[in-house]
C-alpha cells in the first residue's frame, strides 16, 4: 500500500509539473497585438460608408489599408505596438489624418469626422469634333468597276476623282494626260 501511495504522489508531482510547463507556453502566447476601430462620420454625425483608412506606423512606414463597411465602421488588427498616423478618406470630404499611440492589447476605439469638402483638382476633359476639316488628310479607293462604268468625258481620271466625297478641282475640263 506504501507503493501504491508513492506511485500517486509521483504521479500527482509529474501531473502538476506538466501544467505548470504547459501554463508557461500560455503565458508566451499572451496577446501583445493593438486594435483600432472606430467609425467614419461627417459634422453632423451622419456615417460615411465605404471610406478608405489607412494606418501607418510612423517608426517603421509599414502600411495598413482597410475601407470602412457600409455602416462606416472599420477595425485594423494584428497592430504592433507603436505610434501610428490614422488618415481617412472619401470622395467629396476633405482628409483626416489622427495621430495614436498603441500599447499592447489595447482595443483603441477612433471614430473619425471628416468635414465636407471639393475636389482639390478639377479636370475637365472635352471632346469636340472641329468643324471643318483643313488638313488635306484622307482616302478613298475608287474601284475598277467605277472606272469602266461611270460617263466621265474624255475618260479624265480628275473628274473621276471629283465624284468622291470632299475632292474638288480647279481644273478646267480640258486637261488631258
Amino acid at each position: 500500500m506504501k507503493q501504491n501511495f508513492q506511485q500517486k504522489i509521483h504521479f500527482l508531482f509529474l501531473a502538476i509539473a506538466l501544467l505548470l510547463s504547459l501554463s508557461s507556453f500560455a503565458i508566451a502566447q499572451e496577446e501583445t497585438s493593438a486594435t483600432i476601430t472606430g467609425q467614419v462620420v461627417d459634422s453632423t454625425g451622419a456615417v460615411i460608408p465605404n471610406a478608405a483608412v489607412i494606418v501607418t506606423n510612423t517608426e517603421t512606414g509599414e502600411e495598413r489599408r482597410v475601407q470602412a463597411n457600409g455602416e462606416g465602421s472599420y477595425s485594423v488588427f494584428p497592430l504592433k505596438p507603436g505610434s501610428y498616423t490614422i488618415s481617412v478618406e472619401q470622395t467629396g470630404f476633405k482628409k483626416s489624418v489622427v495621430n495614436a499611440t498603441l500599447s499592447a492589447r489595447d482595443r483603441r476605439p477612433i471614430d473619425i469626422t471628416l468635414e465636407v469638402g471639393g475636389a482639390d483638382q478639377i479636370v475637365t476633359v472635352t471632346d469636340e469634333a472641329p468643324l471643318l476639316q483643313d488638313s488635306p488628310t484622307g482616302q478613298a479607293l475608287v474601284s475598277g468597276n467605277q472606272v469602266t462604268e461611270l460617263p466621265l468625258n474624255n475618260r479624265n481620271f480628275i473628274r473621276l476623282l471629283e465624284t468622291i466625297p470632299g475632292v474638288s478641282s480647279d481644273l478646267d475640263d480640258e486637261s488631258n494626260f
